[in-house]
Parts: structure tokens; sequence; C-alpha cells
């Protein structure tokens, strides 16, 4: 046990003992499958979040596993790290209204073996629930529980308060006007962050550019003034697009405030993209994946940093798209790794993330930049910022040298060293805040995909040219025939 997380004692010890005693009895009792979380998966939040719209009797038991402190030797640096995942999770789960208290637990692992003991051959890898929505009934039984949700308060009120300011019909079913409107939805993801605070790279790797996504819109809206534009997720107040009136905005942004659980607003998201010809959804990894599945009528795009790694989703998600091949115009769900959207902070958190993300000695942009010569060109300050990043994380210097010549260690290094440069040359302010051609080109190309006339096929396959242009895509692997696309 960490003896200095508090929080995380205080939840393993609420569901240690009398917790435990329940699972234990209800494997017995009962034909559900055990799902298994070792301390090392990082993510996945979809496995146990959806989980809980399955019928009862198929309501799968889930455990999470924690490394437990043994007499006075302390926990390695790793499994502290993994340990602080507990207090991540728990979170998630205190924001479900869907599970029992005896769908899940967390364990040590000489309890989690007991009840691994008890399941046989029910005990399944929480990979296998990873796209759980993937399977029919369970994503119609998420958009019925979104359905119900929203007729409830305070949702019913909030979409009443947005009908009447907006003058839109918002019933959750395809607008009965001649062609309908399209929707832009944006995923907005802000990190508040205090000067004393030491810098944290998970806080800050998926934030939104607010300034970026703005100009964004207005190119947008050059070509596209039939849209309506909506933003989800962090409170934001200030909206300054160049030419976009206020009655073409939809702000879901303050839901929170309105006391809007997680669920409520999941199910407002919902019935407001449910209510136009299609969505457009575009936000940062970790911010839309969840939501893909479940919107009806909507492509996604999942922005996330470009590096020659990937977590476990974001390969995952990569590769289904690679396999699609009953395309449409909506339905889609798209891997964004190069996208004028990241943030300078987000890149080095991903960079830093990718060498040790286990450690909390990671340092900020302002004290890596400050250990760099200003006198050397771009090229020498990245390989300075990467050695600079693995010295202060104990890897040392030599670490690059160390990762050996084959084509995977080259191909990483130079990608990381890409990567690297982005940073330094946006800190520097010489990359101009005007969006690169490819993302003009991006933007101009997804939006009213009606007045195209290239084949659903043709048009994917344009599509994914444009978001990841000159970035190897992640191999499909083992994945290849077992990934089928999502019907809607």
């Amino acid at each position: 046990m960490l003896q200095h997380d508090e929080k995380l004692k205080k939840i393993i010890d609420t569901h240690d003992n009398n917790r435990h005693e329940k699972v234990k009895n209800r494997i017995k009792t009962s034909g559900n499958n055990f799902v298994h979380f070792p301390p090392s998966a990082r993510g996945d939040m979809n496995s146990y979040k959806y989980v809980s719209l399955l019928t009862k009797n198929e309501r799968p038991i889930t455990v999470f596993e924690y490394h437990q402190q043994k007499g006075k030797k302390a926990l390695g640096k790793q499994q502290q790290g993994e340990n602080r995942n507990i207090s991540i999770i728990n979170d998630h789960i205190e924001s479900i209204d869907r599970f029992e208290e005896d769908d899940y637990t967390f364990a040590s692992t000489k309890d989690m073996n007991t009840m691994k003991g008890l399941a046989g051959k029910r005990v399944a890898h929480y990979q296998q629930y990873d796209h759980i929505t993937t399977v029919p009934y369970v994503r119609g039984r998420a958009k019925q529980l979104f359905r119900d949700t929203a007729t409830k308060e305070p949702q019913n009120s909030y979409l009443n308060t947005l009908r009447s300011k907006k003058g839109l019909e918002l019933s959750g079913e395809r607008s009965s006007k001649e062609g309908g409107l399209p929707l832009l939805l944006f995923n907005i993801n802000k990190r508040a962050v205090k000067a004393d605070e030491k810098w944290n790279p998970r806080e800050m790797r998926h934030q939104t550019g607010i300034d970026e996504l703005f100009e964004m819109i207005g190119e947008i809206y050059k070509k596209n003034k039939d849209s309506l534009v909506g933003f989800v997720g962090s409170k934001i107040t200030d909206i300054n697009v160049a030419g976009l009136s206020t009655n073409k905005i939809i702000n879901l942004t303050d839901m929170v405030e309105k006391s809007i659980s997680r669920l409520g607003q999941r199910a407002v998201q919902n019935i407001v993209t449910g209510s136009f010809k299609n969505t457009t959804y575009i936000g940062m990894q970790s911010g839309v994946n969840e939501d893909a599945s479940t919107l009806p009528r909507t492509n996604v795009y999942s922005i996330s940093e470009y590096l020659a790694e990937g977590q476990v989703g974001i390969k995952r998600v990569e590769a289904r798209t690679q396999l699609d091949s009953g395309h449409s115009r909506v339905g889609n769900f798209y891997s964004v790794r190069k996208n004028d959207l990241l943030t300078t902070e987000g890149i080095l958190a991903a960079i830093q993330l990718k060498i040790d993300d286990k450690t909390e000695d990671h340092l900020g942009l302002k004290g890596l930049m400050g250990k760099i010569s200003q006198e050397v060109e771009v090229e020498k300050k990245a390989e300075s910022l990467l050695d600079e990043i693995s010295i202060s994380v104990g890897k040392g210097a030599d670490y690059w040298q160390n990762l050996g010549g084959g084509e995977y260690a080259v191909r990483s290094k130079n990608t990381f060293l890409e990567a690297a440069k982005e940073v330094i040359v946006r800190e520097l302010g010489m990359k101009s805040s005007k969006l690169s051609p490819e993302t003009k080109e991006f933007l101009n190309t997804i939006m009213f995909d009606d007045d195209v006339a290239l084949s659903h096929e043709a048009l994917h396959t344009q599509r994914k040219r444009l978001l990841n242009s000159g970035i190897q895509p992640y191999p499909v692997g083992e994945q290849k025939g077992k990934l089928k696309r999502l019907e809607f």
C-alpha cells in the first residue's frame, strides 16, 4: 500500500472486506464472467463503463488489482505509478449510476487470485470487454438509457431551455425539415494548472488548443455556412469566431454547473446529435473515444499525439479503421495523429509519458527549455530536449542510443525527434497560428459529404490520407479479421 496516498488507502479500505465477501458470494452463485484488470492496465475505461448496460444475468464482475505493500519494504516506482491508477478509476466508476455495489471491487493479488479460483473457466481479460459497445444490443441499451435519462431532471429542463433559446427541434430524431442541418461538435478538454503545482504530463496531454480551435471553425465557415457548431466538455464562455453568429452556436459546456451528471451530459449530447442531419465530432483522445459508438449518424475524429508507439486503445482504433469494408458517410471512427489542435504542452507530455509514464519527476516546458542551448539550430535543440527528458527521469542521455539500430528503433527516434522539434518551434514562436495546408484540406473535405462526387469507400480513403499525411499507420497485427465495423 502507498503509505503517502491517503486517498488510495481510503478507496482500498472501503472495498477490502464487506465488498469482497459479496463479490465472492456472487461468483459462487451466478454464471457471471469475472473480468480482471491487472495493475498495468491503463485507460480502456469503456470496459467497465459499459458492462453496466448488460442484462443482470450477463453482467460481469469487474476486479481491479493493485500492488500491496508487504512489511516495511516500499513499493517500487513502477508499482507506485500503477497504484495511482486506482484513484482515477474509482472517480470514473463513482460517476456511473447503473453499477450495483458488488459489480466491481479493488483487490490485492492474493484476493484477486482467490476470486479467480472461484470463477474457474469464466475468467476474462479486460481487453475482451474493451469494445463492448460493438455488440449491437449493448449499444441499443446504451442509447435507450440515454433517451430515458434525457426525460428526467435536470436534463429535461436543460433541453427545454435549449429548444426555446435556439428554436431547434431537439427530439433525438432526425430533423423532419427538408434536407436538415448538419452539426459540427467539438469536445473541449481544458486543464487548469496552478502556477505552484508540479508539472503533470498526464493532466496536460490531451488538452484542446482553444485559439487553434476557433481558427479551425472560422476556416470551416468560409465554405460551410449552414452548419451549426456545438461545444461539449470543459466550460468555455468567450466564443469569438469571426463570422459566426451566436444563434449558430450550441454551447453545452455549462452542464456541469447545472448539476447534470456525467450520464446526464451524455444523454443530452445524444439527443442533440440525434436531432440533426449528421454530426462531425472532433476532440482529443479520451474525450471522444467513449462517445463514438453511441452517437447517432456521427463521424468521430479522435485526435492524439503523433508518436511511433500508441496506446493500446489507439492501436485498436486505427486497426478498426484500416479494416473497415462496409463504408458509409456517417458512423465512422477516425484516429487523427497529426493536427494543429495539438498543443505544445500536449506534445511534450506525450513524449514524456512514452519514455516513462510511472514517474512523478517529469519537468515542465520552461524547466526543460532552460537547460537547452539557445545558440544551436532546431535540430540540435530537439536532440538536446530528448536527452534532457530522459535524464530528468533517471534514464540517462544515452537512452536513445540504447534503443538499437533496428527499423522500429530508428523510426521511433525519428518520430520523437519530429515531435520534439514541434515543441521547440512552437515555443520559439516560429510557427504561425495559421492552419497548415493539410489541415485546411482536411476541414474542407470532411464536412458536407453530400456534395462530394465520390463513392463511400473512396471518400473514406481520402479522409484517412488527409488525416494522417506522412505518418506510418499503426500495424494491424493480430487484430486482422477480428474487428467488425459498427453499424448505425
